[in-house]
């Protein structure tokens, strides 16, 4: 259960997350990027990676990603992010003794100053604003009253009613801002 949502803007692409994993009906970790069980993360400062379902998906995910080396690809496009998916997907199949599988979670992927969601194999690019997890409804119609009233947009503020409402959902948040022209990273929250 989660939110992770993305904002595309002119210069740069916004990447956010709450960080709570929830394991059965009870227990709940608060995960980030500092130790190592995020469902937001960035490698290598050029990608960042949103995952929301199995945890141990993503976890095999992560892993994949630091070993492929067809990420250093220039030009990459929403078919090379498809082929990159059916790699995945047979690795974990053959890697995985639980036989897991990739379609019951949904990803954002964001590399080259262009982001991608997958979700049930289908792959396309985010052209304005996309949310995946439990919260993504919550988060559509934060992103759309902030459109209407003419706010700036705020990625944090998205987050943060996303987290208030949803039980699955919780504080603090990881954000992260890729500049669309060097493809750089950083984490900002």
């Amino acid at each position: 259960m989660s939110i992770i949502a993305a904002k595309i803007q002119d210069d740069k692409i916004i990447i956010g997350a709450d960080t709570q994993t929830t394991r059965g009906g009870y227990l709940k970790l608060l995960n980030t990027p500092k130790n190592g069980h995020a469902k937001l993360y960035c490698i290598d400062e050029i990608i960042v990676i949103g995952v929301a379902g199995d945890a141990a998906v993503i976890e095999f995910f992560r892993r994949f990603l630091k070993d492929t080396k067809k990420l250093r690809k220039i030009g990459f496009n929403d078919s090379d992010f498809a082929d990159l998916m059916m790699s995945f997907n047979e690795k974990l199949q053959t890697d995985s003794d639980e036989k897991l599988n990739i379609k019951h979670n949904a990803f954002l992927f964001c590399y080259n100053g262009k982001c991608y969601q997958f979700s049930a194999w289908h792959i396309f690019e985010v052209q304005e604003f996309t949310a995946i997890g439990s919260g993504s409804e919550i988060a559509f119609a934060a992103y759309e009253t902030q459109k209407l009233y003419e706010l700036e947009f705020n990625m944090t503020n998205i987050l943060r009613a996303v987290c208030h409402i949803d039980l699955f959902c919780h504080e603090p948040l990881v954000i992260y801002e890729m500049d669309k022209k060097t493809g750089k990273v950083q984490l900002v929250e």
